[in-house]
């Protein structure tokens, strides 16, 4: 992860369901992200009490209607930023811009290899 940071700047981690579990469980990945956007993370299914001390900001996005990764369990760092996407299921079906736009704006709040911000997205 070193060689790719030096090459395309901080490493921000954004993963989906399961993803979201093995990512974080990753000591090399723990150690080089800057930033975690965590999409849905299965907290039923998997143990994820090691997520309580991720040392980078972290953002949260869950579905309302979400039987696999309730957002009540979820065991994160404090300062984490919530995200609960009403009306929406583990899928987003129909829901996927406003995940989109929820990583979108937390990433625009992180800094860059110049010490920057990451620009904001355009859009609707």
């Amino acid at each position: 992860f070193g060689w790719a940071e030096s090459m395309l700047g901080p490493l921000h981690v954004v993963a989906y369901s399961f993803g979201a579990f093995v990512a974080a469980r990753s000591p090399r990945l723990r150690a080089a992200a800057r930033s975690w956007s965590l999409i849905a993370p299965p907290w039923g299914a998997h143990d994820f009490s090691g997520l309580a001390d991720l040392a980078a900001p972290c953002l949260l996005v869950s579905a309302e209607d979400d039987g696999l990764a309730a957002a009540g369990r979820a065991p994160t760092p404090d300062g984490t930023r919530r995200v609960v996407v009403p009306s929406s299921d583990h899928f987003f079906r129909g829901h996927e811009e406003e995940v989109g736009r929820a990583v979108a704006e937390f990433l625009s709040g992180q800094p860059t290899a110049a010490g920057r911000a990451l620009p904001r997205t355009g859009g609707p």
